[in-house]
């Protein structure tokens, strides 16, 4: 298979993973459906599973559609097409879309049912412990500084020049000098990923808010991606030393993604939480009040900072807290660090 090829078909793993994904996109945790606060009994009731069926049919179809079509246009695509770097992340901008809109009209549906919840906020007194997924997310900063030690110790094997990056036909178009930057770039990048993967597993488990046990139950599997995460940039930090083929490197990646989908798929069961299960937090425990367009939330009544997401998986931020804008800003501050790392 040559390089071209090979590259296209890794560009379409993420995307055929969150095709796959997107039926499932916008379901809530029980007493939610929708974004749109209902009745226990309700949320699993014919009429709410038959828009559920709905939904999930809608955009399954759509989803499918759009990735055949970015499909064809990456296997026909030329090496050095700006459409194959550019079709991937616009056809999930698409999908997400639809999945977006389908959930709104579904909200839509479900509105004549909604009803009025105490919003009761319930604590679960079993403990889960935090230290170590924690202590383990922070020591995957140990194999970065194996391999930052690796490079100094052989900093005479280095050569002068290599290379950086490849384009899609495996053609060497970015280089890299024996310099600090050059070398420890991708060690430093790596650091500096696991330090923002462990703050956030901090806060995501410390945060104000609801759930706070559901959260801690995804530190395990964020540890496994600290990890998964710190070895890819061991591997492209030792690349001067290995002179990996663009090939091989195309091969790590696979794996790699493989990899990724199946912790992410970890972190959902762990996570997420079912219309219809029986949970400790009955309910949402948000006012529908306090939602914008059912994706931003912003309640200056509530004291948490993170509550449970009402379209996606996970948690969002009260982004009337200003710790929330804080924890943003270092996102954004990580983001530009980067930048200039790799300039």
């Amino acid at each position: 298979m040559n390089p071209v090829t090979a590259a296209h078909l890794l560009a379409l793993l993420p995307l055929a993973f969150i095709t796959l994904s997107l039926p499932w996109l916008g379901q809530s945790r029980s007493g939610v459906l929708f974004g749109v606060t209902v009745s226990l009994d309700f949320a699993c009731t014919p009429q709410a599973r038959s828009v559920l069926r709905s939904y999930r049919r809608s955009v399954f179809l759509i989803a499918l559609v759009l990735f055949a079509i970015a499909a064809a246009i990456l296997w026909l695509s030329p090496a050095n097409s700006p459409a194959a770097a550019l079709v991937p992340g616009f056809t999930i901008l698409l999908e997400l879309l639809v999945a977006y809109l389908f959930w709104r009209r579904g909200a839509a549906a479900i509105r004549p049912h909604s009803a009025a919840i105490p919003l009761e906020r319930h604590t679960d007194l079993v403990p889960v412990s935090t230290a170590l997924p924690l202590l383990a997310t922070a020591g995957s900063l140990l194999p970065l500084a194996a391999t930052a030690l690796l490079l100094h110790l052989r900093w005479n094997q280095i050569p002068l020049r290599f290379v950086r990056h490849w384009n899609a036909s495996g053609v060497a178009n970015g280089w890299a000098t024996r310099s600090f930057s050059g070398v420890f770039g991708p060690i430093l990048a790596g650091a500096m990923t696991v330090l923002l993967l462990t703050l956030g597993s901090f806060f995501i488990s410390h945060a104000n808010g609801p759930q706070m046990s559901q959260r801690r139950r995804a530190l395990v599997p964020m540890a496994a991606l600290a990890w998964l995460v710190a070895g890819l940039f061991c591997v492209l930090g030792l690349r001067p030393l290995l002179h990996l083929t663009p090939s091989t490197l195309l091969l790590i990646a696979a794996v790699y993604l493989f990899l990724v989908f199946g912790l992410s798929l970890w972190l959902l069961r762990r996570g997420g939480l079912a219309p219809c299960s029986s949970t400790s937090e009955s309910y949402d425990s948000t006012p529908d009040s306090g939602w914008y367009a059912g994706i931003f939330y912003y309640n200056p009544a509530d004291a948490a900072v993170l509550v449970p997401k009402r379209f996606g998986w996970g948690w969002t931020f009260n982004f009337a807290r200003p710790s929330a804008w804080i924890y943003l800003g270092a996102i954004l501050l990580f983001a530009l660090s980067l930048t200039v790392l790799f300039k």
